[in-house]
């Protein structure tokens, strides 16, 4: 074969077989891109849920308890236990009894040898990192914490107190909170805001017609509310709600009960005398009267502010659900133009303790040097180191002994409304409790601790008031 024919054949071979490669690459290429885009973008497409990452539960820190054990336990209301326990947890008291089951993983302190009460409940006072709060403002707004007066509170067993502003005149008034002493921090202080409005009696003819008026309305307003409240929830989309009247809201609120009712005499209310020359209002016979005729229209019992000629209807007053803060001390002369008997008498409490009448024995105002409010001056009157001293008075008054202590712990937390958390020693209550060196009413008994919401907060040993006092 020549050259030529070599050639030839080579090229008629290897041409025919070059385009057979291409001819077989070009569609597998084509295949391969059509495959890539139909994975990137598919003609069915089913986009899988994503589920989100589960969150990881934050466990609360555990609250280890704390038992007291070996104590002499003043509950607040006439009990006592005798070698007893304190279980707390946190700001509540968990269990008191004799022979608990301490929790293992309790811290124990052995306090064999010491009593404890319930914290005293101030009604009247004054101070202590309280002040007025202003328009629009709440207690807690404008408290002060740093108050160095909380100390001389708690150094003498106070740890909360009724605080007011504004006293009110013919209609509830007034603002109110009770208030813990918590030094040095910024949240617990307040147990309740609206604790209380205030009114002031006589009201004379014209203000009983113009408040019966008032307490009607307040009355029909309510039945109105609440019969909206029931055709709403029975489906009845075209029943209007009754439009509330401002000028009755305090008195709708006393009515339903959400808020008490304090009745203070106007100044000038008696002829009266107290310890020092003090002053102050009270509730004469015709006031106390006033006050229960108050509690029959509203349908709740009221406080009566020193009610000093309340023994007269001591069972009218019981009869009506009411309360008093009394003045154990206060003597008011009985008016001799009066058919009717009048005046104070010195049983009174016991008179009221008969009749089934709680109330708080409040000192009275004034003193030397020491004012309405309290202060360091008093002199058994209002002052910070004497807030027992006139529960001792009630029971030489005639109160049995063991009911002393009930006059500045149990019965001023139901007074107030506030008996769910505070005035007895009791499981579910908070932990707000004095560690005491003797009986809590006896002149000489110090506070050696004193506990608000679970925590230690005075010290006898570490604070300057009474260190010196070795006892």
């Amino acid at each position: 074969m020549t050259r030529s024919n070599t050639m030839k054949f080579s090229t008629t071979l290897i041409l025919p077989l070059a385009a057979l490669v291409l001819l077989d690459a070009i569609p597998a290429q084509r295949g391969n891109r059509g495959r890539r885009r139909n994975q990137s973008t598919p003609a069915t497409t089913q986009k899988k849920a994503v589920k989100a990452p589960a969150k990881k539960e934050v466990k609360k820190p555990k609250v280890k308890p704390i038992a007291l054990t070996g104590l002499t336990i003043w509950i607040g209301d006439g009990r006592r236990l005798r070698n007893a326990t304190i279980v707390m947890r946190g700001q509540k008291i968990e269990a008191v009894g004799q022979d608990l089951e301490i929790p293992k993983d309790a811290t124990v302190r052995d306090l064999s040898g010491k009593h404890c009460s319930p914290g005293f409940i101030l009604l009247g006072g004054s101070g202590m990192g309280a002040n007025t709060p202003g328009t629009g403002e709440k207690y807690e707004d404008s408290l002060n914490p740093f108050d160095k007066n909380i100390e001389r509170g708690l150094a003498v067993g106070i740890t909360s107190f009724y605080s007011e502003s504004g006293r009110g005149s013919s209609m509830p008034a007034g603002k109110s909170a009770v208030i813990k002493l918590i030094p040095d921090e910024l949240d617990g202080q307040v147990v309740k805001e609206k604790v209380a409005y205030s009114m002031r009696v006589p009201l004379g003819a014209a203000g009983w017609r113009t408040f019966g008026e008032k307490v009607e309305k307040a009355n029909k307003y309510i039945k109105d509310r609440d019969a909206y409240k029931a055709k709403k929830a029975g489906g009845d989309t075209k029943t209007k709600a009754p439009k509330p009247d401002k000028s009755l809201a305090t008195l709708v609120e006393v009515i339903e009960g959400d808020v008490k009712l304090l009745i203070r005499g106007s100044a000038g209310g008696g002829r009266r005398r107290m310890p020092m020359g003090g002053r102050g209002s009270s509730l004469n016979l015709k006031g106390c009267r006033e006050a229960v005729k108050i509690a029959k229209l509203i349908g709740q019992g009221v406080i009566l502010d020193n009610p000093v000629s309340g023994w007269v209807i001591a069972d009218e007053i019981a009869q009506s659900g009411s309360s008093a803060i009394l003045l154990p001390r206060m003597e008011v002369a009985a008016d001799p133009t009066s058919d009717e008997p009048n005046g104070s008498r010195f049983s009174m409490p016991e008179t009221f303790y008969k009749a089934g009448i709680p109330f708080f024995a409040q000192v009275p105002p004034g003193g030397f040097g020491g004012g309405p409010t309290l202060g360091t001056g008093g002199l058994l009157g209002r002052d910070y180191n004497t807030p027992a001293f006139d529960a001792c008075f009630a029971v030489r008054a005639g109160l049995p002994e063991k009911m002393g202590l009930a006059t500045i712990t149990s019965w001023p937390a139901k007074m107030l409304g506030i008996d769910d958390r505070l005035g007895t020693i009791e499981a579910g209550k908070d932990a707000d409790l004095l560690i005491l060196n003797g009986d809590p009413l006896h002149y000489a008994t110090l506070v050696l601790e004193a506990i608000v919401n679970g925590k230690v907060r005075y010290e006898k040993s570490k604070s300057r008031i009474f260190q010196s006092v070795e006892k």
